[in-house]
């Protein structure tokens, strides 16, 4: 049960932007509707992170808060190792401070990216995880070349599980983007708490996405219209019914917890996370 529930380590965004203001997320980002505030707190991690003489020490410490939380897996965020600017060195420090801890990754979370270049540098940095799938989004490439893409994604053994994001209000809207999933290569990642904001049943998502599913984001939101995070259990998003449909369905893969607050001291982080995995944990059980 340990290593089918991971951290998603994007839940660490606000960290390294000090100074930012308490409460949820802006909603007057056009680029990033009910995420406001989004781009740059990611810009801020990616900053943090891409300097290869500090990596070790940042990742490291990263990962030992995961760890502490009680966690054996994570669905690794680009904004901790990015195509852009990630090396064959911070690829082997992670491989390693992983190891270490025998920590599973799951997924890599990122975008399959805006060109052939990119999209191979995400496949080559979900091989050196140890992992096949990359969870998030296609990107320009997928949109403009779906050939190429698929291409990229057969040769590395990559699957692409994209995410229903916030342009994604219904289920057929995603299916529309996964279109006929290239051979199992290309299916979705059912974040639970993007229905809660759209107000969109996710029992009944769950039932029109199942032969689709190729990974899970865990979250629940206070109430529909917002993507403002909260306890499993306390907000508009029914979770553990949620849980009970993907296992009814067939679903046997990895549930990737993702809280993320727009401000948050590393003490209420932990501590949420350690009890959402709890509760995780216990309705999983058979």
């Amino acid at each position: 049960m340990r290593s089918q529930i991971a951290l998603a380590t994007s839940s660490f965004v606000a960290r390294e932007l000090n100074g930012s203001p308490p409460g949820g997320w802006r909603r007057d980002d056009p680029a990033h509707p009910f995420l406001g505030g989004w781009a740059e707190r990611a810009q801020a991690v990616l900053a943090w992170f891409a300097p290869e003489e500090t990596y070790r020490e940042r990742l490291d410490s990263l990962l030992g808060e995961v760890e502490a939380m009680g966690f054996g897996a994570v669905e690794l965020w680009s904004g901790h190792l990015n195509p852009a600017w990630a090396t064959d060195r911070q690829l082997s420090i992670a491989r390693e401070l992983l190891d270490r801890r025998g920590m599973r990754v799951v997924a890599f979370h990122g975008y399959l990216g805006q060109d052939t270049a990119s999209a191979v540098r995400a496949c080559q940095i979900a091989q050196a995880l140890g992992t096949g799938l990359l969870s998030g989004g296609g990107g320009p490439l997928l949109d403009d070349d779906r050939a190429t893409a698929t291409a990229v994604l057969a040769e590395h053994g990559v699957r692409l599980a994209i995410e229903n994001h916030p342009e994604h209000a219904t289920p057929q809207a995603l299916l529309a983007e996964v279109g006929d999933g290239a051979d199992g290569l290309i299916g979705v990642n059912l974040d639970t708490g993007w229905w809660g904001t759209h107000g969109y049943d996710p029992v009944k998502a769950v039932a029109e996405l199942a032969d689709h599913l190729l990974h899970v984001q865990v979250k629940d939101v206070t109430e529909p219209g917002g993507h403002d995070p909260c306890r499993l259990g306390e907000g508009c998003v029914p979770v553990r019914d949620c849980l009970q449909a993907l296992r009814g369905h067939g679903y046997a893969g990895a549930y990737a917890l993702e809280h993320l607050p727009a401000h948050s001291t590393a003490a209420g982080l932990t501590a949420t996370c350690r009890a959402d995995r709890r509760d995780l944990e216990s309705w999983l059980l058979p």
